[in-house]
């Protein structure tokens, strides 16, 4: 948005027309995209994340909350170390799932026991159980992220699909 905003001002917009369509902006979606609150839980759909380097950065985006993972998907064959250091950092509960499901959760106990942290880690089969399993014990300012860090088609047709069944998955959670 500031990167925006600085070029449409250097072009002569009017301040207040920008002051104006700031804020109706929503995002795009599959990217950081907020989804719901819910009972403390901020959940956000970075389905766009389908390579360690993307996943990374949504982390970064988040550093200092409590962060669950939902990462997973098919197989690029890029390398996961530096993702498994990534994790082993920045977050307290892993979901993996999906045919890397294994292969992330044995970088980030490499990584993990490497620096003395390692975050609670469960694997499920699929995007939905990924979902149902964030959402059993919510903490207070807690964000669980979708950033898959992986193709989507062991499951999906791409990161478009599955990111919108992310976001009914999450929509359809009980109040």
């Amino acid at each position: 948005v500031a990167a925006a905003v600085t070029i449409v001002r250097a072009a002569g917009a009017d301040c207040d027309v920008v002051a104006e369509v700031v804020p109706s902006f929503t995002g795009v979606p599959h990217r950081l995209e907020w989804v719901r609150t819910l009972r403390g839980q901020t959940w956000i759909n970075d389905s766009i994340a389908t390579a360690p380097d993307r996943t990374l950065a949504a982390l970064s985006a988040y550093r200092g909350r409590s962060i669950v993972l939902l990462a997973g998907g098919s197989d690029k064959h890029l390398p996961l170390d530096e993702l498994g250091h990534g994790i082993a950092r920045d977050v307290d509960h892993l979901i993996v799932y999906g045919e890397m499901a294994a292969a992330i959760e044995a970088a980030v106990r490499v990584a993990g026991e490497a620096i003395s942290r390692i975050p609670t880690i469960d694997r499920v089969t699929d995007l939905a159980n990924a979902v149902a399993c964030a959402a059993k014990q919510p903490v207070p300012d807690q964000v669980v992220l979708l950033s898959p860090a992986c193709a989507s088609y062991d499951q999906f047709a791409n990161f478009e699909e599955r990111g919108a069944r992310f976001r009914e998955f999450v929509k359809a959670l009980p109040e």
